[in-house]
């Protein structure tokens, strides 16, 4: 992602903050982290199974994480179309 360009700033020993580029969609996962499983309808699923909630993003953009919760963010399209 560093090499993408995704995520800026300075980010060595010690540091403890940096900005990452995302998507504009985000969920909460209600019941801890799950592995993806590569299919293209990943969200979906989760969704149907009542595993996740969409978080939602500020108006400046900004998306508050909560401590001790686990999200799922999008990654923001490539200029080729692909995540």
């Amino acid at each position: 992602m560093c090499d993408e360009k995704e995520i800026r700033g300075s980010i060595g020993l010690g540091e403890s903050a940096f900005d990452v580029a995302l998507g504009t969609r985000a969920w909460r996962l209600k019941k801890g982290a799950v592995k993806p499983n590569g299919k293209e309808h990943f969200v979906q699923d989760l969704e149907d199974n009542d595993l996740i909630e969409v978080a939602n993003f500020a108006a400046d953009s900004t998306l508050r994480l909560e401590p001790k919760q686990t999200y799922l963010v999008a990654r923001p399209l490539r200029s080729n179309g692909r995540m």
